[in-house]
Parts: structure tokens; sequence; C-alpha cells
């Protein structure tokens, strides 16, 4: 049965006037996307006090970068890089969610990629430079998570796939295959994971050859939240059912979850600040949100490694004056990586 979403690759980095391509897969990959359902992008920002869309974002439009949605996958334009707070306006999240005809979210599991807006672009998101063969990549590096991560990239402007030759060197980290011979933007291969480590996926063609790296992490744990959205009347109380679990898949005790937010591991936030809802932690480690006044407000929950959030989710709240009170349930699980393995060692 379809389950959700899963995104291509964990990060990108745009430069000003720069672009990215992240796309969504569906969740397990042989499941079809639900009758009248469709996938919707839209930017979020890396901020504490508005890690909302922004109120421009019905056009794709944040103040540092724009996204433009087609279907299961969208292109990320960088606008301007601010020198303001670095670590904020610069760190956006592009997520995928599925929705019906009028846009309301089903609460099925989101894909997200983290977006670095950039003075000048690295080596690991710079497409492969068109003059340098007539075999072009659009990424040169991904990094992933095993068992968690698939990604999708393109031979640019080729789809011959019975000439085009894909290998990976290292089958025990990561395979690729043949994903849509018929995309308009040329061949599209999926990478899938298998192992932490290194690999270096060759394209060939006509004798020539481009190639990418893919870095695997291991998991470093998971958040899920068991609502995506909910509606309250003022007064009404609402817990948010969260679970956090390590590497492995262990979920951490409530009294785990309360020190993750007291040693600033783990934010929640309210986007309003306390005038839509008034946010409490219970004792469990879950969170109670009690209606305030009309409006609405995201409670968001983000897991900070080294000051950054590396990963993230949401509950949209709305509090409205005789609203039935109730909720879209969902399991919607987010994982991040374990930045602590270098795995270019691990064999």
């Amino acid at each position: 049965d379809f389950e959700g979403l899963v995104a291509n690759q964990l990060a990108v980095q745009v430069t000003e006037s720069g672009t990215a391509t992240v796309t969504a897969a569906n969740l397990p990959s042989a499941a079809a996307l639900p009758s009248g359902m469709k996938v919707e992008w839209k930017l979020y920002l890396n901020n504490n006090q508005t890690n909302t869309p922004d109120e421009s974002n019905e056009a794709g439009l944040l103040q540092n970068a724009k996204i433009t949605s087609n279907g299961t996958s969208a292109t990320i334009t960088g606008v301007d890089f601010s020198e303001n707070d670095r670590n904020k306006d610069n760190i956006l999240w592009a997520v995928a969610s599925v929705v019906d005809s009028e846009g309301n979210d089903m609460g099925y599991q989101q894909a997200e990629v983290r977006v670095d807006v950039v003075q000048t672009a690295s080596s690991s998101t710079d497409p492969t430079d068109p003059d340098q063969s007539n075999v072009k990549l659009d990424t040169q590096v991904v990094y992933m998570i095993n068992e968690v991560s698939l990604y999708d990239f393109l031979v640019t402007g080729n789809n011959d796939t019975d000439n085009i030759t894909v290998t990976s060197s290292d089958e025990s980290v990561a395979t690729v295959a043949l994903q849509d011979a018929a995309d308009t933007r040329g061949a599209k291969y999926r990478v899938t994971t298998h192992g932490t480590g290194e690999a270096t996926i060759t394209v060939g063609y006509n004798g020539e050859t481009a190639t990418m790296k893919v870095v695997v992490y291991p998991k470093g744990g998971s958040i899920t939240l068991d609502t995506v959205n909910y509606k309250m009347a003022p007064g009404n109380i609402y817990d948010i059912g969260v679970t956090v679990t390590d590497g492995n898949g262990t979920a951490l005790s409530g009294e785990q979850v309360q020190q993750m937010v007291a040693n600033g591991k783990l934010r929640v936030t309210d986007s309003r600040t306390g005038s839509i809802v008034d946010l409490t932690q219970l004792p469990n480690g879950n969170f109670r949100v009690t209606g305030k006044n009309a409006g609405t407000c995201y409670i968001t929950y983000e897991v900070i490694q080294d000051g950054v959030a590396v990963t993230h989710a949401s509950v949209k709240v709305d509090v409205a004056a005789g609203t039935t009170q109730g909720g879209v349930a969902t399991r919607d699980t987010s994982w991040w990586a374990d930045k602590s393995v270098d795995p270019t060692t691990q064999a």
C-alpha cells in the first residue's frame, strides 16, 4: 500500500540565480499515488520563529529562493544570499506533500530536502560542466542515508538508453537502475542504498564517461508525528504524539525526549509565539496545544546538530470558534544521518 513520499537526496545548494532539481518518489516504489491526489512542493524557512510557509509561498517564493512545483519534481532557484543571519535566512526546506484536488494535505509521509542558499556552490551540487564531456549528469556528488534514501539523477539531453551504460563501483553500498527512459530532460536513473560507505556511479556513452560520487551515511535517528494538521476551537486541548528513535529504530523514552529538548537537540516552536495557541511540554515528552484565538499556526519539531536543523516535522493548527475538534492522522517519519561516522572509512 502507498505510504507516502521519499526525497531524492538529503540536501542541495543553490547560488543566487542558480537552480537545483529535487524529486519525490513513491514509498514503497511499486505503490501508485492514490487516485485523485497529486504531489505539491513548498519551501519553508529554517527559522524557529517563522518555520512556516511564507505568505507569498502560494507563488512558490521566499526571500532567498523560489520553488516551481512540477508534479513529483520541483526546481529551486536561488534569489538572494543573506548576510544578516546566515544560519537561518540561507537555510530552507523543500517539502513535498500528497494533496487532494483542492490542495489539502492528506497526511501521508512527506519528502523533504534541505536547501542551502550559498554565494559559491561546492562541487557536491554543481552540475557537470557541459564543456567537459558529451555525457552530462545533473549531479556530481549525492549524500544519502542507508535504507532510507533514494536518489534520481539525469543523463541530461540523452534518452538513448540502449547505448547508455551505468555501473556502480560498489553494489554493497549503492546500486543504480533505469527509472524513466522517456523523461523529457534525459534518461532518469535511480540510486538505491544498501550499506554505509562510498561508491562511484559511472555513466558511459559512445566511448565517453561521466561519474557521480555517492556517499551513504548510517541512520542517525528519526522523528514521527501522529498528525499533519489539526482543527480546534479556543479552549480545546490537543496533545501532539511524537516518537523519536535512534539509528536502530528504537524509540526513546519520554524522559529522553525531554532531555533532548533541555539540551537544545530537539527544538519545538510555535510559529505565532503564543498568539493563537499555548504550547506546553508534558512529562511523557509530548507537547500540549491549547487553543486561544482564531488563526493558524505551525508547531514545528527540529532536530538540531551543531546548531543547525538536520531534519524537521510540523503540524498545522487551525483555531476557529465553533470548529469541531479533530485532525488528519498520519505517521509522518523524517530521518537524519549519523554524521559522526565517516562513510569513506567503512569497509
